[in-house]
C-alpha cells in the first residue's frame, strides 16, 4: 500500500510540474528539491531543524476562529489538543498592504483552504517554528501555504465527513 501512495505522490508531483510549466510559473522541479516531505510528529518533535524550510505535510486541516491548525488527528481537532498540531497562517497581511492584498489572502482562503477544512489534506508551505500562533498554542506554524489538497482515501475504507463541533 506504501507503494500505490509514493506511486500517487510521483503522479501528483509530476503532474503540477506540466501544468505549472504550462502556464509559465516557476520551475517546480527546482522548488521540489528544495521542497522536504515531513510528516507532523518530525515538525512537532524537531521545529528548529525543519524551520525556514519548505514543507510539504499531511494532516487534520480544522478552522476556526482564532483556530487555524492542521492536527495529527481529527480527535486532536475534536479535543483541542493544539499541542498535536501546527497553525495555518495563512492570513500574511499586514496593515498599510492595502486593499487588494487582503482580497487577493481572503479569495485564496475561500477557494483553497475552506473547501478542505475538517478533512485529512496535504499542504505545502514554509514552517516556522516560532510561529506557535494564537496564544503560542500551537507547535509551530506552517505560513506562505503554497497549495493543499486533499489526502487521498484507501480504496474500500468508509469516508468520515463528520465536522469538528
Amino acid at each position: 500500500m506504501r507503494m500505490k501512495f509514493l506511486l500517487f505522490l510521483a503522479l501528483c508531483l509530476t503532474v503540477m510540474t506540466a501544468g505549472a510549466e504550462a502556464r509559465g510559473e516557476e520551475n517546480v522541479e527546482e522548488r521540489a528539491e528544495e521542497m522536504v516531505w515531513v510528516s507532523l510528529i518530525q515538525l512537532i518533535a524537531n521545529p528548529e531543524k525543519y524551520h525556514g524550510k519548505n514543507v510539504l505535510v499531511s494532516g487534520f486541516l480544522h478552522l476556526e476562529f482564532e483556530g487555524h491548525a492542521l492536527y495529527l488527528h481529527r480527535d486532536d481537532a475534536l479535543h483541542h489538543l493544539s499541542r498535536n498540531g501546527i497553525w495555518v497562517d495563512w492570513y500574511d497581511w499586514e496593515e498599510g498592504d492595502g486593499e487588494e492584498k487582503l482580497r487577493a489572502r481572503n479569495e485564496f482562503f475561500d477557494r483553497f483552504l475552506l473547501p478542505h477544512n475538517d478533512q485529512y489534506v496535504v499542504m505545502e508551505g514554509i514552517f516556522n517554528a516560532k510561529n506557535t500562533g494564537h496564544f503560542g498554542l500551537w507547535s509551530g506554524g506552517i505560513e506562505q501555504i503554497k497549495r493543499v489538497f486533499r489526502a487521498r482515501i484507501r480504496e474500500g475504507e468508509e469516508k468520515e465527513n463528520h465536522p469538528v463541533r
